[in-house]
């Protein structure tokens, strides 16, 4: 089941959709914003909920999910909720106020703006410090057009900038978003 109201100046619609298929759309008075709710995922797919892992791990890969488009999207609030405990709730805000908000307060010491301008590209977001060094590429965020992508390429030049910096096994953290012309990429065929 899946609801989602659209707001226009306090109006919007709620759409009910169950087994693929609109069962009703009304209209309802709302707060400014899109609101998402989905319940029993999965339900009539036993063979999509065999593949699903305990409740924890398919906490953890959405709430993974849920912070790219947090980090991507800093200028709009989100509040996420799961088991009705608050997991996020942020207000519109700049990127470094939205990764200390994610992160907390120590990040926004280890982080290094940048802003670099080529041509028709444009990177913009922080790296880390070496005080701020993980274990895993866990808390590595690529976008392209603020759209996030996984680029062998792209990383492997990113953490080679930190070679001699850092033991093997250890990793930076950085946010970082490539802007360049629509024309140059596609993203069925790229990342």
């Amino acid at each position: 089941n899946a609801k989602s109201s659209i707001d226009n100046k306090g109006e919007g619609n709620e759409i009910v959709i169950k087994d693929g298929k609109i069962e009703s759309i009304k209209p309802i008075s709302t707060l400014k914003g899109t609101m998402i709710t989905i319940n029993n995922l999965f339900y009539n797919l036993p063979a999509r909920r065999k593949f699903l892992k305990n409740d924890t791990t398919e906490f953890r890969k959405i709430t993974s999910i849920i912070r790219r488009f947090l980090i991507s999207n800093p200028e709009i609030g989100f509040k996420y909720i799961n088991k009705e405990k608050i997991i996020y709730n942020l207000n519109p805000e700049s990127l470094i106020d939205r990764l200390d908000s994610i992160y907390g307060k120590s990040i926004k010491e280890s982080l290094l703006k940048v802003e670099y301008k080529r041509n028709q590209y444009n990177i913009k977001g922080y790296i880390s410090n070496l005080s701020l060094i993980k274990k895993r590429p866990t808390e590595q965020y690529l976008y392209i057009n603020n759209r996030f992508v996984q680029d062998r390429l792209i990383k492997s030049s990113i953490n080679k900038s930190y070679l001699n910096l850092l033991d093997r096994g250890e990793f930076s953290v950085y946010f970082l978003n490539i802007e360049m012309p629509l024309d140059l990429i596609d993203f069925n065929v790229h990342p």
